[in-house]
């Protein structure tokens, strides 16, 4: 009310100098002018026009410094001001924000967003107020000689609102600070916002108070619940504390028998000799020997602590552990069923055959044996030991069988199937004829196949190729481009096979930009070419393929 008081003062108030209409008709010339006779002031040419560069009329300046005198000067700074202060209180209402609800405990955030929205509504009031304060004084400030009513602005804000701010219309009614309702209803909100805050903290500063009571008093009912259940086991341990005696001298016996059993396994450890001949016979060679140790055996290569074994001697060492428990006298072998997946991995050639050796030895009595390999060489073994024990019997009465895992895709999902071994895979001692049979397969097919089908396919064609072409060219393994360079045949199918498995069978490293995975769809032809080549190079050899593969 006060800072209304002082601009209805302001509006009030009438400059007196010597007045040119037109300048006091038209404030915004008014203003143009005001800023130019300052720089005429301050320039060194005075008797011309800094806008037209025409000469100034006698006693021009002298007119223009009369109607904007000292008096104005003073008075529109005083205007100025204010206009500031006004805008500096409008920034800081703005700015001024509340609390977020989510603070405050529950039971008191209904209210504190009750109250909120009543601050809000009050912030909105008083700062419209003020922008209508500041607009009038910037209107004075245009219009230094007219006389101005502050009610006639208020009424403007007020219309313009469309009568909903209230502020707006009590103020339009009266203005002295005896009717001020807004300041009342707004420190009423402050006050209930305050007091919120107020329970709020001091309910925070005695929440521990309060957690303990609480706890306390779970603490009462809980032990008030199970009073029951506590005499009982205070009956159930006073029973057990009769028998605490009792149980000690049980647990001493036990203890007793521990040590003896210790003793015992000790004494009775397979002697270490023993082990280092089952390493030997698995590995194929005496670097690694055991000793015993306490309760188990340290392991040595040459005589020192053996620390870094390689992954065939982690391989072997543990596989040779799981046959060792088939010995156990727990197991009855002869009713065993058997599952060993891969047990050569990582052997190198001469131990591959130790380690069958010393696996078909151990397992020889098992009721039901299934061995899986991925490895050609062990599969030989495993096969001619199966066709050994099969042989001299009927069909329908074997005692061993071989299969194999086929990949199959339907629907862009992959699967496997167990079916017969492949004649070639069953009959031969080399996968050569295996490849070459899926190759010729591939090639004399009529009927397109799905992509998926053809992507392994690169790469056994190139083995194919390059243990035809090292057979046909000895002397080293060079790559398969320096072998094809030999090769007397069509060039331009020559360098379409090469590329085609330079593309397609690289599997260290990623393809080509612009390696498009469609080109697949050719392998039929390229591998037409790849066996057109073969038959150039050794008619015999390719038609003894095919006739063996047409006879199985």
């Amino acid at each position: 009310m006060e800072l209304t008081q002082r601009v209805e003062l302001l509006l009030g108030k009438s400059i007196t100098a010597s007045v040119i209409e037109e300048l006091r008709d038209n404030p915004k010339l008014g203003q143009w002018v005001q800023s130019g006779l300052t720089l005429h002031k301050h320039h060194s040419e005075t008797d011309r026009c800094l806008f037209c560069k025409q000469s100034l009329p006698e006693r021009r300046l002298e007119d223009l410094e009369a109607h904007f005198n000292d008096e104005l000067n003073r008075f529109q700074t005083v205007l100025d001001g204010q206009i500031q202060n006004i805008e500096s209180s409008i920034k800081a209402v703005n700015g001024f924000e509340l609390p977020a609800t989510a603070l405050l405990y529950q039971h008191l955030q209904a209210d504190f967003e009750k109250y909120s929205g009543q601050w809000r509504s009050n912030k909105k009031s008083v700062v419209t107020f003020l922008e209508s304060l500041a607009s009038a004084l910037k209107k004075k400030r245009e219009n230094p000689f007219e006389r101005m009513e502050l009610r006639d602005f208020l009424f403007a804000f007020s219309t313009a609102a469309k009568d909903s701010n209230w502020l707006l219309k009590t103020l339009s009614i009266a203005l002295d600070a005896s009717q001020n309702i807004a300041a009342q209803l707004g420190l009423e909100v402050i006050d209930r916002i305050n007091r919120l805050i107020d329970q709020h903290n001091r309910h925070s500063s005695s929440f521990e108070q309060q957690v303990q009571d609480a706890m306390n008093r779970v603490a009462d009912d809980m032990v008030l619940e199970s009073l029951d259940e506590y005499q009982q086991y205070k009956t159930d341990l006073s029973h057990l504390g009769s028998n605490i005696v009792e149980k000690g001298r049980e647990r001493d016996k036990k203890r007793g028998k521990i040590t003896k059993l210790e003793e015992d396994m000790r004494h009775h450890l397979k002697a270490a000799e023993e082990l280092n001949e089952e390493v030997a016979a698995y590995l194929g060679r005496r670097e690694l020997t055991f000793e015993t140790s306490d309760s188990g055996y340290r392991l040595f290569r040459h005589g020192e602590p053996a620390y870094h074994l390689s992954e065939g001697e982690r391989t072997a060492i543990a596989f040779m552990y799981f046959l060792k428990t088939l010995e156990d006298e727990s197991l009855d072998l002869t009713e065993a069923i058997i599952v060993i997946d891969d047990p050569i991995s990582s052997l190198d050639a001469n131990s591959l055959y130790s380690a069958f050796s010393f696996m078909k030895t151990k397992t020889a009595e098992a009721a039901q044996l299934f061995i899986l390999t991925h490895n050609f060489q062990l599969f030989r073994l495993v096969r001619n030991w199966f066709d050994h024990m099969n042989r001299g019997r009927k069909k329908n009465a074997l005692n061993a069988h071989m299969y194999l895992l086929e990949p199959k895709w339907a629907e862009g999902n992959r699967s496997s199937s167990l079916v017969p071994l492949d004649p070639l895979l069953a009959n031969y001692e080399s996968e050569y004829h295996y490849l070459f049979k899926q190759i010729w397969s591939v090639a004399q097919s009529t009927e397109a196949a799905p992509l998926d089908q053809y992507y392994v396919l690169p790469n056994v064609g190139r083995r194919l190729l390059e243990t035809f072409l090292s057979f046909k060219f000895p002397g080293g393994k060079p790559a398969l481009g320096l072998l094809m360079s030999k090769v007397e045949f069509d060039p331009a199918k020559k360098t379409r096979l090469l590329r085609f498995l330079h593309v397609h069978s690289h599997h260290d490293r990623v393809a080509d930009p612009e390696h498009d995975l469609s080109t697949l769809s050719e392998a039929p032809q390229v591998f037409s070419d790849l066996l057109e080549l073969m038959h150039a190079l050794d008619e015999g050899h390719y038609k003894g393929l095919v006739a063996s593969m047409q006879q199985q």
